[in-house]
Parts: C-alpha cells; sequence; structure tokens
C-alpha cells in the first residue's frame, strides 16, 4: 500500500489530464509496458500508458496500481520457486 501512495503523483496526473482536456479528451489509451509485480503484501505494478488526444497531442503517464492479493501472490511465489511464468 506504501508503494502505491509513495509513486502517486498528483501533480503528473494534473498536467496530462489538462493536457488531454484542452486537446479535446482522450482518443485513444494504449498500455505500453506492464511491469512484472512486486511485493509481497501489497503486489503492484507499474503500468506505462500513451493517451493520444483528440488532437493528436501524446501523453505518457506512468501510473503503479495494486493487483488483487490471489493473483500478486501467485506470480510472485511462482517466480521464487522457479516456475516458468509467461
Amino acid at each position: 500500500m506504501w508503494r502505491v501512495l509513495k509513486n502517486f503523483n498528483p501533480i503528473e496526473l494534473t498536467r496530462t489530464g489538462w493536457a488531454v482536456a484542452t486537446g479535446g479528451g482522450p482518443r485513444r489509451v494504449r498500455i505500453k509496458r506492464v511491469s512484472p509485480p512486486s511485493g509481497w503484501l501489497f503486489p503492484t505494478v507499474e503500468l506505462e500508458l500513451e493517451v493520444t488526444a483528440r488532437n493528436g497531442r501524446k501523453e505518457r503517464l506512468t501510473p503503479t496500481v495494486p493487483l488483487p492479493l490471489l493473483l500478486g501472490w501467485t506470480y510472485v511465489a511462482s517466480r521464487r520457486l522457479g516456475a516458468p511464468v509467461p
């Protein structure tokens, strides 16, 4: 939980939101990258999003979002045990 709050940057969200809003709103939101889950008690992943506004301007946003506990724990435990995970 602390990791999510530590990486939460309201200034970046405001800047990106304002740039997209002044560009006529979002036309496309594309997920560019998803990092592997990290954290044992509260697993989180870092997303890299590319938001394209209606006027063609592209903005990048990298929020850290929490995973459901069972999914995150399964991934982290399987990686530590050496099981193949795609």
